[in-house]
């Protein structure tokens, strides 16, 4: 073999020892420490099937580990003895010992790793076991129950920690267990206070503190989280007298313990909290000095406890920046952000205000982020203050490394609910730092500030759709590819505190320990690579989606694009008190501020037009449509020259089909077949973000051309019959080589085992909204008469790997859904857009089926020209308008402007039936015939 070859044949050979190690695998083993020896004593007891002493035995040898602090070696014994069990328990003792396993797999998981997820995982199944074997004690009750409901608290699934804390609590009551009773009612009342239901959480504490008279260390914590609760109902007297009876209880139940006790430790590390929320009583009780003061007496506690940087002592310097903030002074507060970063970034340690730490050091810590969002804001009000440039510019770079962190955040969320409301965040930070562009575009005009504007207009649209919806998969995956995706997002959490571990190892120069820590940090980086290799194996539809970054919009790309298809791009953002729009064309970016209230009323009494048409009249219907044409886009009329335009919408923008917008006013009497509609101006198609024009399919050529369904519903009681839905699918069948489904092969069934075959997919049938996160609108397909309808919901679409090039849609209001800020509109449309399709025709409103079929069967002609889908549907609309057979009133937009193109324009290559073929083909014989006889006639008369 030469030389030169080798690293191509290293390449293969670690290509297929990866592929043979993930396909004979369920699941990525994570190796983040070294193997301890092989114990013959349990050795025996497997050969002897003495599963329960087997346990048993394991379960001490971690614990002689974990005794020793060594932490890792414990969790390696834990880990072995769950990987290597050879059979599934059979008698109550072995289900005992097993759960026994999980449980203190679990407690190194919260305590040492910081790990709440896995922890959560393992309490869980810990559960599992002893349910098995029925068996429930005070140990269970107090070791999985209260830290799996005080887990669930920490992550925001509430109920269920009331659940799992309710039930520790009556265990606890049953067994006369006091301390452990008196205990539940502040984990119990944090979960009502977590819940917002501040209510019951001070019955909650109150009803502990009665309890627990003489318990000085739990009637501490017990006040501590009522004074809390007082802080969020704003009862600041009430919540000051609890602060300060909790700091009375501290100081008692300390002089009652022996200093090398843990729950020394606790006391102090609880009494820290308590002058935090004593703190922040007195800023919003607006007592700065008092504030400052006991901000300074926590921080000089805490820096005694830990040490070292600390998430706690980032706490106390960012209520600390706060207070200086709300008091005016900007410039303290900007030294106590700054300190809040330097406390939990590694390696960060400047404490020059104007020196931002690297972003390649941020992890998923909230202090953070709220360290960066702090720093910005009190930035741009020093330049409000004081005119100087350079705040204006610090304010902007630290909005930029804010959009950098919370990408990391998300990446480790799971819950679909946090992160619509993280969402809902990121959407407020963006119309501030946007604002803030703004400010710098008016000062140095120089500047072209649009690009950015525009990438941060990008990180905050479609969030969800752009990574990938966890819950949903969660719903329709397999067991083993919901573990995987489960898996890499625990790994990115465990790197995050390996290397926080790292980082204090290095402070203290513990050699060992760092060498330990950075090959623990390359073992599980190595895993984690694995673990994406096999997720992006397992969900390749999804591979462009999951894993692109939402600040990776390429505009070099986007460009290329704009210039290569000669189309402007029209970018929005809605916000609460300010609204921006950024136009893209070939070269350039412009970014305009918009006239908020404006553009919010002009779209309201549009759309309250548009939906109303038997209420609306042509001259009012002009009015309303012209002038939110000029709030939208009546700045950039001029300087946008394409025909063709990309609609990024924002908010209720998500519900205007722009192309019913009236761009020039006629002096005669208007009629709503003659209104100068933009229509007739631009070719229109729209997307959630640009990412999705950007992206890029691999082009498959083995589709069929064409799959029309159309359940037609005809006496079937659940749906009203659809008259028209058969001949407009066939339509499709006449112009494409293609299938159709109707009536009762119309299946959902059926839909699943054909949909992944054909390029064009063409459904008429019903469909409707179901409000919630859940994002289930529904789609009917057919069902037997009377009995359960059929319908597919959003989530069902992430089972397939569609690979059609365009989805028609005709039904009611599928690009319609539940609306949320900063991600946009949950609808059906989406669900397509998520399982691959590149682009769908879907309706805005309630349709009229029959006026839609007519337009839908003018699309396809169109689209027989080799037109673009937008242009198709565009010529459609506007033949339509221009059908003698439709009426002044049928003119409205209401009947014809609802089916919009949403996802990328790209031309279809299609391949026409042979009735189309041979049409083709005797016209071309004719003129070449007719070609000829001219030429020899002409020819004979010259002779």
């Amino acid at each position: 073999m030469e030389f030169r070859s080798l690293p191509l044949f290293s390449f293969l050979l670690f290509i297929v020892i990866c592929c043979f190690g993930l396909t004979n695998s369920d699941e990525v083993k994570i190796t983040v420490s070294t193997e301890t020896n092989s114990n013959p004593n349990t050795d025996r007891l497997k050969e002897q099937d003495s599963l329960a002493l087997w346990l048993t035995s394991m379960k001490k040898e971690s614990q002689f580990y974990r005794d020793k602090g060594d932490y890792d070696s414990a969790k390696v014994i834990l880990d072995k003895c769950i990987r290597e069990i050879w059979r599934k328990p059979s008698s109550e003792d072995e289900f005992k010992q097993l759960g026994w396993v999980y449980v203190n797999r679990a407690y190194l998981y919260e305590q040492q790793f910081g790990d709440y997820l896995l922890a959560k995982e393992d309490y869980l199944n810990a559960l599992d076991k002893f349910d098995e074997c029925n068996y429930e004690d005070f140990y269970v009750a107090r070791f999985v129950l209260q830290p799996l409901g005080n887990i669930y608290t920490r992550l925001g699934e509430n109920e269920q920690a009331i659940i799992m804390l309710n039930r520790f609590q009556r265990i606890s009551k049953e067994n006369d267990q006091q301390e452990a009773l008196v205990n539940s009612h502040n984990d119990l009342g944090r979960a009502y206070m977590n819940k917002s239901d501040y209510s019951k959480a001070i019955e909650t504490l109150k009803r502990g503190i009665e309890l627990g008279e003489n318990d000085y260390y739990n009637c501490g914590l017990l006040y501590s989280s009522l004074a809390e609760v007082y802080l969020y109902t704003e009862d600041f007297e009430k919540g000051i007298e609890s602060g300060h009876l909790s700091q009375f209880n501290f100081k008692k139940a300390i002089n009652q313990v022996d200093k090398s006790s843990y729950k020394y430790g606790w006391i102090q590390k609880y009494a820290v909290g308590t002058q935090m929320i004593l703190a922040e009583l007195n800023v919003a009780n607006s007592n700065y000095d008092k504030a400052n003061s006991l901000f300074n007496q926590a921080l000089t506690l805490a820096e005694e406890i830990y040490q070292t940087k600390h998430r706690k002592i980032a706490k106390i310097h960012l209520g600390a920046a706060n207070n200086h903030v709300q008091f005016g002074q900007l410039e303290e507060g900007m030294k106590s952000y700054q300190s809040a970063l330097i406390s939990v970034i590694p390696n960060f340690n400047e404490v020059n205000i104007f020196t931002n730490p690297d972003t390649e050091s941020f992890y998923a810590e909230v202090s953070i982020g709220e360290g960066l969002i702090g720093k910005a804001r009190t930035a741009r009000k020093l330049f409000d203050l004081t005119n100087e440039m350079k705040w204006l510019t610090l304010s902007s770079n630290i909005y930029s490394d804010y959009f950098q962190w919370e990408d990391l955040l998300r990446s480790e969320q799971q819950s679909s609910q946090s992160k619509l409301l993280f969402a809902s965040e990121i959407h407020h930070v963006g119309e501030e730092a946007l604002a803030v562009l703004c400010q710098l575009q008016e000062i140095d005009e120089r500047r072209n500030y649009a690009e950015k504007a525009f990438k941060i207009i990008e990180q905050t649209k479609g969030i969800l759709l752009s990574e990938s919806r966890t819950d949903l998969l969660n719903n329709t995956v397999s067991i083993a590819q919901n573990n995987t995706l489960k898996l890499l997002q625990q790994q990115k959490m465990q790197l995050s505190m390996l290397n926080i571990t790292l980082y204090e190892a290095e402070l203290e120069k513990d050699t060992l320990t760092i060498e330990i820590f950075k090959k623990k940090i390359e073992d599980l980086t190595q895993s984690h690579q694995l673990t994406l290799f096999k997720v992006k194996k397992q969900f390749p539809n999804h591979d462009a989606l999951i894993y692109q970054r939402n600040d990776t919009v390429d505009l070099n790309a986007l460009k290329h694009y704009l210039k290569k298809n000669k189309t402007d791009i029209l970018n929005y953002f809605i916000g609460q008190s300010k609204s921006f729009l950024v136009t893209g064309q070939e070269g350039s970016f412009i970014l305009y501020e918009l006239n908020n209230k404006k553009c919010k009323e002009s779209t309201q009494q549009f759309l309250a037009d548009l939906k109303s048409p038997r209420n609306s009249n042509a001259a009012d219907y002009e009015t309303i449509a012209f002038s939110l044409y000029n709030e939208l886009i009546g700045l950039t009329s001029n300087k946008l020259k394409s025909k063709n335009w990309i609609i990024l919408p924002d908010a209720d923008l998500n519900s205007i089909p722009f192309e019913a917008l009236v761009c020039k006013k006629k002096n005669k009497s208007p009629n709503f077949k003659t209104l100068h509609y933009l229509l007739h101006e631009r070719t229109m198609s729209y997307a959630p973000s640009a990412k999705f024009i950007l992206k890029e399919k691999t082009k498959n050529t083995g589709l069929k051309p064409y799959l029309g369904i159309a359940p037609i519903f005809k006496g079937n009681s659940n749906y009203a019959w659809l008259q028209n839905s058969e001949s407009e699918v066939k339509i499709g069948k006449e112009i494409l080589d293609g299938d159709v489904l109707c009536g009762s092969e119309a299946s959902k069934n059926a839909f699943f085992k054909k949909i992944e075959d054909y390029k064009i997919v063409h459904i008429s049938t019903h469909a409707g909204i179901n409000p919630g996160s859940n994002n289930d609108n529904w789609m009917a397909f057919y069902s037997e008469p009377n009995k359960e309808k059929s319908h597919l919901i959003t989530p069902e679409l992430l089972q397939s790997n569609l690979s059609a090039d365009l989805v028609i849609l005709n039904a009611c209001e599928t690009a319609n859904g539940e609306f949320y800020e900063g991600e946009g509109i949950l609808s059906l449309c989406r669900g397509f857009i998520y399982a691959g399709v590149n682009s769908v025709v879907t309706n805005l409103w309630q349709v009229n089926h029959e006026t839609n079929s007519k337009l839908l069967s003018r699309f396809y002609k169109h689209l027989q020209n080799n037109n673009t889908p937008s242009t198709a549907l565009q010529l459609a609309k506007i033949n339509y308008l221009k059908d003698e057979q439709t009426d002044a009133f049928g003119g409205h937009p209401y009947f014809w402007a609802a089916p919009i193109l949403i996802g990328n324009n790209n031309s279809l290559s299609l391949e026409f039936s042979e009735s189309s073929s041979f049409l083709v083909y005797y016209i071309s014989v004719g003129v070449i015939l007719l070609t000829l006889f001219i030429f020899f006639k002409k020819r004979r008369r010259r002779v």
